[in-house]
């Protein structure tokens, strides 16, 4: 029995159905829930760039704003940035893409382009280069191990599922600096044998 196609399939996100739930794309006429990756990825603009150039005060649906206006009191501006600093320190990456391929992460994009207008301004006012975050991290041996320090100092765990999930750059950069992820971390003075029982 053949499965009937959804009328969705395609799309970037499921069709709108009342005007609060989405914003028009000005430069193309489609419409989302938030503009901001569509901004991004389709025609290269960053949307604080297309504010001004439009002069429109949101990008985001005014029922997402009021989604992020009760997420508010869990992420306030100072945790959003603390926790960009801390992903930038364990040399998470941070651009757009890498991020939203989480739940967690798409969470904190949101939440940082809700409370500081726009992502670009969020990595800003956490002290990071916005330049730099658009680049791959140059990985080292010393480098390795010093991330996977920072993440045992944040009580994440270190078994080889949990660091691939959440942080391929670092997984992938172990076996290739190390030749494989547990000698990486012995290397960072930690006991494999407890590691992998987390």
């Amino acid at each position: 029995m053949k499965h009937r196609r959804s009328s969705n399939a395609g799309l970037p996100n499921p069709r709108p159905r009342t005007p609060e739930e989405f914003v028009t794309c000005l430069m193309c006429r489609r419409r989302y829930r938030n503009l901001s990756p569509h901004l991004y990825f389709k025609h290269k603009v960053d949307p604080q760039e297309y504010k001004e150039e439009y002069e429109v005060q949101h990008v985001v649906a005014e029922a997402l704003r009021r989604q992020d206006a009760e997420r508010r009191t869990i992420w306030p501006r100072e945790r959003v940035a603390e926790e960009l600093r801390k992903r930038w320190r364990e040399r998470q990456p941070l651009n757009m893409r890498a991020l939203t391929a989480t739940v967690e992460g798409g969470r904190l994009y949101a939440a940082a382009s809700g409370r500081f207008g726009s992502y670009k301004a969020a990595i800003r006012a956490a002290g990071i280069d916005y330049d730099k975050i658009c680049k791959a991290p140059v990985w080292s041996r010393s480098k390795v191990v010093e991330a996977l320090r920072a993440c045992k100092a944040r009580g994440l765990p270190l078994h080889d599922n949990a660091v691939s999930r959440s942080n391929s750059a670092l997984y992938n950069a172990a076996r290739k600096w190390f030749g494989a992820y547990k000698k990486a971390i012995r290397a960072a003075g930690f006991d494999y044998a407890r590691v992998r029982k987390r």
